[in-house]
């Protein structure tokens, strides 16, 4: 993931549920729109828990959203929604944890971009990991 698409997705993290979505990419579509939308609530949801996380870090991942996103987040959250995401193919790997991974192209500015996002389900979902690799 570039450096910028990685901001952007540790910018959410740190701001930082809902019925799951039935696939990897539906999952990644849904965090993006989550994202655009500025319902970081959803984010989260749609985020896997770190690695050595403490016991009941969601929730209080959760607890500590704001209701109202600070007024600077307005053109943060305006440039996330020019951001288009084209799901171009998706693989579920078996084992314990199950993982998967979804390919998309990313168009930010009428530049296109193949991204590789990793996810693993928890809790009978998928949800996307951390572009560093938590796991």
């Amino acid at each position: 993931m570039t450096g910028r698409r990685a901001w952007v997705f540790v910018a959410a993290l740190a701001l930082t549920a809902c019925g799951g979505p039935s696939s990897p990419g539906d999952t990644v579509r849904s965090w993006f729109h989550a994202l655009q939308q500025g319902d970081m609530k959803a984010v989260l949801a749609l985020t896997a828990t770190p690695p050595g996380a403490p016991v009941g870090w969601r929730a209080q991942t959760e607890a500590e959203i704001p209701d109202e996103l600070p007024e600077e987040m307005e053109e943060f959250l305006e440039e996330l929604r020019g951001i288009r995401i084209e799901i171009l193919s998706e693989e579920v790997h078996g084992g314990q944890p199950v993982r998967a991974s979804v390919v998309a192209r990313i168009t930010q500015d009428g530049e296109p971009e193949v991204e590789t996002f990793q996810l693993v389900m928890e809790e009978g979902r998928f949800r996307l990991v951390d572009p560093e690799g938590w796991r």
